[in-house]
């Protein structure tokens, strides 16, 4: 159920893009070229998508714009918001997508799932520049109660440290704000993908050496989500371009043009 801040928000937008919704089919083409009938959300969570020059970026972002071309889908926007927006209105707004999620048990009746489309790697990481950082010592997850975490609000992650007992969360509307509370030494660890950690960090112009892995967490698959009300033969569509792109290379030459920009 949607908070009042949510809900208000929620009413806003829907205000803002209901025309975009207009069952009226005559297009007034110098308000709005064309009627747009999906609206895919995500969030800042580099290599997948993030913000460049005004335009949304990542591998993500990228296979999904290319099943779109692919199916000759061209009435959609790409809105690039905070998490736990995105993650509220592609469960309450029709014809809605949002990308890249975490499949769990507590989300799997929430969407109808395409994917995947990449492979996260789960770490807790310290500030390996901060001193204290050699007192940190996790054997098993639940040392980890001992140190405060950063971690992103209604992420995969953040649910699946609570699941297991954590209780010394520091929840944050946003990644990077979660990246600098480590930074900033708010925080002891930061439990974030591996990809995307080093992409932040990447972003923040600091080296890769600044984080150390302290305790792997998970490996986990990241797919797009589809609204409940989605026609089923719209996500197959999906689902079987997303298939064709990895046999022929499509997939690999998005994928691996990325992750070259994080590891180098």
């Amino acid at each position: 159920m949607l908070t009042k801040n949510i809900a208000f928000i929620f009413a806003v937008a829907l205000f803002v893009v209901s025309p975009l919704y207009s069952a009226d089919k005559h297009i007034d083409k110098d308000k709005n070229p064309q009627k747009i009938e999906y609206v895919v959300f995500t969030e800042d969570y580099p290599p997948y998508s993030y913000k460049e020059n005004g335009e949304i970026k990542g591998s993500s972002t990228e296979i999904i714009k290319a099943i779109f071309k692919q199916l000759k889908i061209t009435n959609y926007r790409i809105l690039l918001l905070d998490w736990d927006l995105s993650y509220d209105f592609a469960q309450h707004i029709p014809n809605s997508i949002i990308y890249s999620l975490t499949k769990t048990k507590e989300r799997s009746d929430k969407f109808k799932w395409v994917g995947p489309v990449a492979t996260n790697y789960w770490y807790l990481f310290a500030n390996n520049i901060d001193k204290s950082v050699e007192k940190i010592n996790i054997s098993r997850l639940s040392d980890a109660n001992k140190y405060k975490i950063a971690v992103e609000k209604q992420s995969s992650i953040a649910s699946y440290l609570k699941n297991k007992g954590l209780n010394n969360l520091v929840e944050t509307t946003t990644i990077m704000q979660s990246a600098k509370d480590l930074l900033d030494k708010n925080v002891e660890l930061w439990a974030m993908s591996e990809s995307v950690a080093y992409s932040i960090i990447n972003k923040l112009d600091k080296p890769k050496s600044i984080l150390k892995k302290i305790y792997t967490l998970k490996k986990r698959k990241l797919y797009i989500g589809f609204n409940l009300k989605m026609p089923d033969s719209i996500v197959k569509k999906f689902q079987d371009t997303l298939d064709v792109m990895k046999k022929d290379g499509t997939y690999d030459t998005i994928v691996n043009k990325h992750y070259d920009k994080i590891y180098r």
